[in-house]
């Protein structure tokens, strides 16, 4: 009986041997996945930062596009504004008038001349304007008048 019982603590002692074997088995192969998943992981998280990045760069441009133009506009806005009509002269007269203006912190300077016909009838005036805004671009006007009785 001694010999039946040592027999069977042996082939439970291989059953445990065993199944200690399968456990340390399926363990690597959890520590294998977890390790080839934390892998992806972290390329993925490598790769969106990365594009974030090129996100933020490409965010800063717009931005600094944008300043630049609201200058320019405003730049030319203020142009218009301080481009004065001529005023009345009399027959045979000339004369010029000069406006500045400013608008959302670009300031411009204009000026306009005209010259009234001998015969008081027609005049011809024009006039130009420049601003502070980075790329503004002059105003320049040309025009004629006719007075009727």
């Amino acid at each position: 009986m001694v010999n039946n019982a040592q027999t069977a603590i042996n082939s439970n002692q291989t059953a445990i041997n065993a199944s200690q074997s399968a456990f340390n088995t399926s363990q690597l192969n959890v520590n294998a996945v977890q390790s080839a998943t934390n892998q992806v992981t972290t390329s993925r998280i490598d790769s969106l930062s990365s594009d974030v990045g090129a996100l933020r760069s490409d965010v800063q441009a717009i931005t600094a596009g944008n300043a630049k133009s609201t200058k320019m506009l405003s730049g030319g806005i203020a142009a218009a504004s301080a481009l004065m009509p001529s005023g009345t002269v009399g027959a045979g007269q000339s004369g010029f008038d000069v406006g500045v203006s400013a608008y959302n912190g670009q300031a411009a300077v204009g000026v306009s001349f005209i010259n009234r016909s001998l015969a008081g009838g027609w005049n011809a005036n024009g006039g130009g304007a420049v601003s502070t805004g980075g790329g503004a671009k002059p105003i320049v006007r040309l025009g004629f008048g006719r007075v009727f009785d």
